[in-house]
């Protein structure tokens, strides 16, 4: 009896340790163990979400720099990266995920890009929001 032990022991943890490495299994594990509200961002979601941030903030930045002056500016165009910006940072779910230390980041991210976007379509445009919104990397990021 005692050697049956060590042996289901073993393929215990083989078999827990295959099962843990399908996505299959890690999703099934999740809709038991965290609430509806919940949403479970994987590590490739982020990384791919960030870099699409990253891109974002450089195409807002080019577009300011390439203009000679406010009035110079893309209007359209960078109201549209600023929403598109906005939607990025929402499709990760700041409100209910697994990276509490970034949803409260993520969350003032959005609401600067929200007011970035409303200062621009404002009459007069008023760019300085998006100007900030632009380096709003480096707050979480560093240089």
């Amino acid at each position: 009896m005692t050697s049956r032990v060590p042996v289901c022991a073993l393929l215990f943890v083989i078999v827990a340790v295959t099962a843990g490495c399908s996505g299959a299994v890690e999703g099934w594990l999740r809709r038991r163990t965290y609430p509806p509200s919940f949403h479970y961002v994987s590590e490739a979601q982020l990384k791919s979400s960030m870099w699409l941030l990253g891109h974002q903030s450089l195409e807002l930045r080019r577009l300011m720099l390439l203009a000679a002056g406010p009035e110079q500016y893309p209007r359209s165009q960078i109201v549209l990266l600023l929403a598109d910006m906005a939607q990025t940072v929402r499709q990760l779910h700041p409100e209910a995920s697994n990276h509490p230390g970034l949803a409260q980041g993520l969350e003032a991210l959005a609401a600067d890009l929200e007011a970035a976007r409303k200062a621009v379509e404002h009459e007069p445009p008023s760019y300085y929001l998006a100007g900030s919104a632009s380096g709003a990397c480096l707050y979480c990021h560093g240089s």
